[in-house]
């Protein structure tokens, strides 16, 4: 832990830790003052040195703003969707919209597959969940041209099942994203991140990943006062400044 830079995997086996240890009880008094010791210096290393990366980060990325070229790519699903009933538009769709306005983005792409998916969202939810289970990579309709010209990625998808859609997986998995910086956003029925944005560089090879955010799929339909002060804050977080 002390000297790892895997910040997400780590930040969640601390946590795993702490509550083991409510669970095991107390060593002997000596002993337990200095396993405790132990415990809390290799975890105020590690916060502090996490707090430290996200800090340069956020800096180079404010620095470096005006200068990169941003795309704005993402995956929606129009059809029956959940809360919201039948959809002309996706809920990611409305959402990457608002977020390539704020940050006026060079260009927007939307990740369409070769095959659609069912309008149905019973006959969508199976159909997604027999992809989740084979791990399938769905052929996309098209690419992006010339992607070696883009720095900063902000990647949006609807969160299927505590995962990203699979199509998501061949999009990363299809681009050289070596130097680039991948930001995650996505719609999903409450307003938590699945965690596996995470796993993003295991398939982007080369990419950094900032932190990411989820807007519930109603609120970006229904609210969008809400959705872009929600937009705005998580990109003042990045270090983003309009």
């Amino acid at each position: 832990i002390k000297n790892s830079a895997d910040w997400e995997k780590f930040s969640k086996e601390i946590i795993a830790i702490q509550q083991e240890w409510k669970t095991i009880g107390f060593a002997p008094q000596k002993m337990n003052v200095k396993i405790f010791e132990r415990f809390r210096e290799a975890c105020d290393n590690f916060f502090n040195r996490k707090t430290e990366y996200y800090k340069e980060l956020k800096k180079r990325l404010a620095e470096n703003a005006e200068k990169k070229r941003v795309l704005v790519a993402f995956f929606s699903r129009a059809g029956e969707n959940h809360e919201v009933g039948y959809v002309e538009k996706g809920n990611t769709a409305l959402l990457a919209e608002q977020l390539a306005a704020l940050i006026h983005a060079d260009a927007t792409f939307e990740i369409q597959t070769v095959i659609p998916y069912p309008v149905d969202l019973k006959e969508m939810t199976e159909t997604a969940k027999q992809e989740q289970a084979k791990q399938a990579r769905p052929l996309l309709a098209s690419k992006v041209d010339d992607m070696a010209q883009y720095d900063i990625i902000y990647l949006g998808y609807p969160t299927w099942y505590q995962d990203l859609p699979m199509p998501i997986y061949t999009f990363l998995e299809s681009y050289d994203f070596a130097g680039k910086v991948i930001i995650p956003f996505s719609t999903g029925s409450g307003n938590a991140m699945s965690g596996k944005e995470a796993d993003i560089p295991n398939y982007a090879k080369g990419a950094e990943v900032l932190p990411g955010m989820c807007i519930r799929g109603k609120t970006v339909r229904d609210d969008a006062t809400e959705t872009k002060q929600r937009l705005a804050v998580w990109l003042e977080g990045l270090g983003y400044h309009n």
